[in-house]
This record gives C-alpha cells, sequence and structure tokens, in this order.
C-alpha cells in the first residue's frame, strides 16, 4: 500500500472515531435533554402551543422514543403515551425536517 491508501486509511478510521464519539455523546441524558428542550421550543414557535413530554430516548442518529407526549392549547389537542419518530438524518441536515414514520400507542386527538 503506497501513501496514498495510508493516508485514506487514517481518513476512514479518523471519521469513524468521530462519528463513534458523537453516537456516543448523544446517548448521555443530559445531551439527549439539551436537544430535546431545543427542538421543542422550535416545535412550541412554530405551532402557537404548548408541547410536553416526560421522557425521550434518541436512538442511533434517526429514531427517537417519547414518552407522556402532549400538545395543548387551550386543550389538550394530541396526547400519546408513547410515541416513536423515524426521520431521515439527511432532512436534519438540509433543514426539510421530514419524519419518515410515526406510531403512538395510548393517543388521544382532540
Amino acid at each position: 500500500m503506497g501513501k496514498i491508501g495510508k493516508y485514506i486509511g487514517w481518513v476512514l478510521v479518523a471519521l469513524l472515531c468521530v462519528v463513534m464519539t458523537l453516537y456516543l455523546v448523544i446517548q448521555i441524558p443530559y445531551v439527549q435533554t439539551r436537544i430535546c428542550k431545543h427542538v421543542l421550543a422550535e416545535l412550541t414557535k412554530n405551532i402557537d402551543a404548548d408541547i410536553t413530554v416526560s421522557d425521550v430516548s434518541i436512538r442511533f442518529f434517526n429514531r427517537v422514543h417519547v414518552d407522556d407526549f402532549a400538545i395543548v392549547s387551550k386543550d389538550t389537542l394530541v396526547y400519546a403515551k408513547e410515541l416513536d419518530a423515524r426521520f431521515s438524518l439527511r432532512g436534519l441536515l438540509d433543514k426539510s425536517k421530514s419524519v419518515k414514520s410515526l406510531a403512538i400507542r395510548d393517543g388521544v386527538f382532540n
């Protein structure tokens, strides 16, 4: 293997280390809480209603599990005991914010 092959190998190892570090950092509860607060603040601004959750778990980079999800305006508009969402990582990067799939357990809609 030549010099270029070694450099490519080291770059790939470095990228893998960055991705693994990012994954491990996202698994820290404090980081998940900060991400959740930021997302909820943006959503609250956009829909002019309060959004509450009791627990959030970010799984890998494209899945989120939420417990006790509620959207409340003057009345509770949506409530879900559990909510699972899958989204596109590319969508987060290009700001489209689309959800691929959404599963709601024990949900109530008004």
